[in-house]
């Protein structure tokens, strides 16, 4: 994975202070480099994902082309995208403070997501691959950490203080992010349906994006093996072997296409028993 530009910019809704960053990333910090590498792998890999297609009127689609065509710069971009997010977010009555990472990176799909040791990590900065814009929220969380100083007699003193700006773990699953192709402008996305001014919204593909909503591999997945056992019990066939079917059937032809053909997948799965399948 090679990371061709990140930046970070911190939404602090506890203290009330925002900073948008004026500058990349520093990339040659090393845990900078492992954090954001490590948070692009998980978005790429992610199973949750849902996809979307950019409305034809999207004006987020028109300035991420321009950006992809060298039009527009990223600091700018990121900053755009932040003046968004940082303006729904303070609509709402409780807001987590969140910081909002923007990476421009080329990468493998099919790389292993896990927790990486610092040469594994460096070797996949360096891998390339297809070309993705990523926009990721990191939700920060409180905990509590210990705190070395000194008394009123300059003795060393120890004590436990909370802490209310911890991002999240590389190894954890993000709430919200937005991954877009640079090749053919796909989407794929994870949000989460927030309470702004007391109405309900989903921030990412209605209000950023201005894409669709369609189902998620796992979505996908769960539906067909669904239906499978509903219609195996229904005509006594047997269970197991027709999720087993079904299941190796969406992951090879997940890899090839995002869509599922369900007349396919009934004649594959119930291959000896035709009624079965037309029922399916």
């Amino acid at each position: 994975m090679n990371i061709n530009n990140a930046i970070l910019h911190v939404f602090d809704f506890v203290s009330c202070v925002n900073v948008f960053a004026q500058a990349p990333m520093d990339l040659g910090n090393k845990a900078a480099k492992r954090y954001v590498t490590s948070q692009a792998k998980r978005a790429l890999g992610n199973l949750d994902s849902k996809r979307g297609t950019f409305a034809e009127n999207s004006l987020f689609a028109e300035e991420l082309r321009a950006y992809f065509r060298g039009e527009r710069d990223f600091v700018g971009l990121s900053q755009q995208i932040g003046e968004f997010i940082v303006g729904e977010l303070s609509r709402m009555e409780k807001t987590p403070s969140t910081d909002l990472l923007v990476a421009d990176f080329e990468g493998d799909a099919d790389q292993t997501v896990r927790e990486m040791t610092d040469e594994e990590a460096e070797a996949a900065y360096k891998a390339r691959g297809p070309r993705y814009f990523a926009i990721i929220l990191l939700e920060s969380r409180q905990a509590y950490m210990h705190e070395v100083g000194s008394n009123d007699f300059g003795d060393t003193a120890t004590t436990i203080a909370r802490h209310h700006a911890i991002l999240p773990n590389p190894s954890q699953k993000v709430a919200s992010f937005a991954l877009i192709s640079a090749d053919d402008m796909a989407v794929w996305f994870v949000d989460k349906e927030r309470e702004i001014a007391g109405e309900k919204r989903w921030i990412i593909p209605d209000g950023l994006l201005q894409c669709s909503m369609e189902a998620s591999s796992r979505e996908v997945l769960e539906a067909v093996t669904t239906v499978v056992e509903e219609v195996a019990e229904e005509f006594g066939a047997n269970t197991a072997v027709a999720l087993s079917r079904a299941k190796a059937y969406v992951a090879e032809n997940a890899e090839e296409s995002d869509e599922v053909d369900a007349r396919e997948l009934g004649r594959e799965v119930f291959a000896d028993q035709p009624r079965v399948a037309e029922r399916f």
